[in-house]
């Protein structure tokens, strides 16, 4: 199938659209620019391409199998993009209370972290479990 892919860069937001060949939007992503207007273009053009390939799964899968299964698919990713995202912060703090703090209050701060970030995963599980899944970015 063939695409065009258009990216609306700006200042604060980035915007991209993918259209199939008969105009129609497959696809849709937005993020903050923050001055780093490579990775905004990256990132937005990614989100789009994911939003693209869910259309076209969605497409599929209603003609095939229903929208049921596809509501239970969307969620499915949308938790699993939500745990990914979580567990990288984690890792992220747990690297920086490491290297700033001393040891012994480093292991404390991690097992505390540890603990918060096991909450904020098992409170994701609840709220993605609903119908229709929560959508992170409702910008379009």
């Amino acid at each position: 199938m063939k695409c065009v892919v258009g990216i609306d860069l700006g200042s604060t937001t980035t915007k991209s659209v993918i259209l199939d060949e008969k105009s129609e939007v497959l696809g849709r992503g937005i993020t903050n620019s923050r001055s780093n207007y490579d990775l905004a273009a990256e990132v937005a053009r990614t989100e789009a391409f994911i939003s693209a390939r869910f259309t076209l799964l969605r497409r599929a899968v209603v003609a095939v199998a229903g929208a049921p299964l596809l509501a239970k698919l969307l969620r499915a990713f949308r938790l699993e993009q939500a745990l990914v995202q979580y567990k990288r912060l984690e890792e992220l703090v747990e690297a920086e209370a490491r290297r700033t703090l001393p040891e012994e209050r480093a292991g404390e701060t991690c097992g505390v972290l540890g603990e918060l970030f096991r909450r904020i995963v098992e409170e994701e599980e609840v709220v993605f479990s609903v119908e229709p899944p929560p959508a992170r970015s409702d910008f379009f």
